[in-house]
């Protein structure tokens, strides 16, 4: 298992929601698709996402962020 496969949660590094939480929901060629609090997909570079030691399942993603009081 990759430590950035779908269902990872991660914390975003760069830009203007730096330091909030995500799931990595999918791929694509160069990016990875991924779904915050607000769940507006968004493409975001493996370079400015960090890994968590969460996984989540799709169905439990949200349960799963306020679980750990990430959102």
């Amino acid at each position: 298992m990759a430590l950035l496969d779908v269902g990872r949660v991660c914390r975003k590094t760069s830009g203007k929601d730096a330091g909030t939480f995500c799931i990595i929901t999918g791929k694509d060629k160069d990016n990875f698709i991924v779904a915050g609090a607000d769940d507006k997909p968004q493409k975001i570079s493996w370079k400015h996402l960090e890994p968590t030691h969460i996984v989540a399942s799709g169905k439990d993603a949200a349960k799963e962020l306020k679980k750990h009081k990430l959102i």
